[in-house]
């Protein structure tokens, strides 16, 4: 399932902002912290590597990224299905 990054993080309070070449991205929740560079196949959260199953895609300026990179610890906010 794949989520709009910025969208999903402003639905579950988080705090987003980018790199200034708009590669990388960053979610903040609490004391959690995401990192994501676009077009990899992993993430980080507060620096701990995790893989995904996919990678992102942007359409129409608009990143979309694997909900797993939300449901990853953020509070209990995002919940697998």
């Amino acid at each position: 399932l794949m989520v709009p990054f910025r969208a999903m993080g402003d639905r579950i309070g988080a705090g987003t902002d980018r790199s200034e070449d708009g590669r990388r991205v960053y979610a903040r929740l609490g004391r959690n912290t995401i990192q994501y560079d676009k077009g990899h196949v992993w993430f980080r959260l507060n620096n701990q590597r995790i893989n995904l199953p996919t990678v992102s895609e942007d359409r129409n300026g608009v990143l979309f990224v694997p909900v797993t990179i939300f449901v990853a610890r953020m509070d209990g906010r995002v919940r697998p299905f």
